[in-house]
């Protein structure tokens, strides 16, 4: 095989949607009607001939993919799709990805709750069960009797008198 037939056969390989969302709605409207895609897509969106063929041929403009996004057949719907594409991954992935995410981060927030409250019961002097979760404290400000009922002081130190 020569050279521009390798380069031929990556460039095919390759997700169009590697170009960003204007390949890939080109990639759609192409997939969805693949004779006479620009009379389809003019009578579909309502797009004149010349924003037609730019969308099949991959040059959308902002002012396009604007009327694409708050036509009636197009919509969100659509750029969820073109997204995915452009992505690599879809809207159920992505919504996956995030609530693991917020499951590990709440497990972070109470392991590091639990150590708090281990570290207050040992300042406090109360030795008793560290792994019981009191009450937790957000939104109420330290005192000096949280800690214990008075300030710790540096050995050698007295109160100023």
């Amino acid at each position: 095989m020569g050279t521009a037939m390798k380069i031929r056969e990556e460039i095919r390989a390759k997700r169009e949607s590697d170009f960003g969302l204007e390949n890939a709605l080109a990639g759609y409207v192409r997939r969805r009607w693949p004779d006479k895609t620009i009379p389809h897509v003019q009578h579909e969106y309502g797009f004149t001939e010349s924003e037609a063929a730019k969308v099949v041929y991959g040059h959308a403009s902002k002012n396009t993919l604007n009327k694409l996004l708050h036509h009636k057949r197009g919509g969100v719907g659509l750029f969820i799709e073109l997204a995915a594409d452009v992505c690599g991954t879809t809207l159920e992935q992505h919504i996956k990805t995030q609530a693991e995410r917020a499951a590990h981060e709440r497990k972070s927030w109470e392991a590091e709750e639990r150590r708090q409250q281990t570290l207050a019961a040992l300042v406090s002097g109360d030795r008793g069960d560290p792994g019981r979760l009191a009450e937790p404290a957000w939104g109420r400000r330290t005192t000096d009797a949280d800690l214990g009922g008075s300030r710790a002081r540096a050995p050698g130190l007295s109160p100023p008198e």
